[in-house]
């Protein structure tokens, strides 16, 4: 059997504007992962799938079973704002050093 099918955990994924990537948000190394959507011309949920890990974190749990995708909708403005959000949120305050 392949690892990677083992019980695969689902992420939202949102298709960028140009359509060529859909991202998900990964709860390991706290960044954006992309992978390929397939263009303007696909519809919403093509680039839905099984997909192996871009993650920075060697400790993340998805090196090992992948995740599958549902894209839910577009990278908008706003999925911009709340990922920056989330991003500023994981951060060690600066006025510490």
């Amino acid at each position: 059997m392949d690892p990677f099918m083992t019980n695969p955990p689902t992420l939202k994924g949102y298709v960028t504007v140009d359509g060529d990537s859909v991202v998900v948000w990964c709860k390991y190394c706290r960044r954006l992962h992309s992978h390929g959507h397939g263009g303007l011309r696909e519809p919403l949920g093509a680039g839905d799938g099984h997909r192996y890990a871009h993650c920075h974190d060697r400790n993340s749990g998805y090196d090992e079973t992948g995740y599958y995708i549902i894209e839910v909708g577009w990278f908008t403005s706003e999925e911009q704002r709340r990922e920056y959000e989330r991003e500023q949120a994981q951060r060690p305050d600066d006025d510490d050093n």
